[in-house]
């Protein structure tokens, strides 16, 4: 007799066919990639543009690291007490701040502040979408996750690429004023997920 935990689910595009779930790919992928383009262009825009130290440049990634994991760890406190998606909004909100004033700052300092809040705000992002969609989805928390974690993966290795870009053509602001994008978009996509689960309710099943 082959037991229930044996039985390997296979892998599936199925999950896609939700709006619900492709939104998710699409926050994730955002949430990915900004936190890649926060950590990396920090550290760059400090030496080449405000003519921080190397000393000072280190300080604001290990700032930016330090946020990220209190921003992680207080999530789940949020999330017990307030609706995910009010959550994202928020978060979108810091992201979007944290990305200006990277991308406006004249000093070192304000930059730092961009990267702590923006270290913040992002933190908890990835932990909101993945507990918002194993809540709404219909199928399986795993097929849910791996479908939403397919565009989180995509979007940290193409947002990076994209600021990449930018910062040859333009200037390395230009690159680092995606994480700015980024959370306007996190806004927008938040406000489209609440948009589907009123249209889900309405009519008793998925939003296709």
């Amino acid at each position: 007799k082959v037991e229930e935990a044996d039985v390997v689910e296979p892998v599936t595009t199925a999950a896609f066919r939700m709006t619900m779930v492709r939104i998710c790919a699409l926050l994730l992928g955002i949430a990915f990639g900004s936190e890649v383009l926060i950590s990396q262009f920090v550290s760059v825009l400090l030496r080449t543009r405000t003519e921080a130290s190397d000393s000072f440049a280190v300080l604001a990634v290990v700032v930016y690291a330090t946020m990220m994991a209190i921003g992680r760890f207080s999530n789940s406190y949020f999330l017990r007490r307030f609706d995910p998606i009010d959550v994202l909004l928020v978060q979108g909100t810091g992201v979007a701040i944290g990305g200006v004033i990277l991308t406006v700052s004249p000093t070192a300092g304000i930059t730092l502040v961009g990267s702590l809040i923006g270290g913040l705000a992002i933190a908890g992002i990835v932990l909101t979408v993945l507990s918002y969609a194993a809540a709404h989805s219909p199928g399986t928390a795993g097929e849910t996750a791996s479908a939403s974690l397919l565009g989180g993966y995509i979007g940290g290795l193409f947002l990076p690429l994209l600021a990449g870009g930018l910062t040859a053509l333009i200037s390395i602001r230009a690159g680092i004023a995606l994480a700015a994008v980024g959370g306007l978009m996190t806004i927008y996509l938040a406000k489209a997920l609440k948009r589907d689960a009123v249209a889900e309710s309405r009519t008793g099943g998925l939003a296709q």
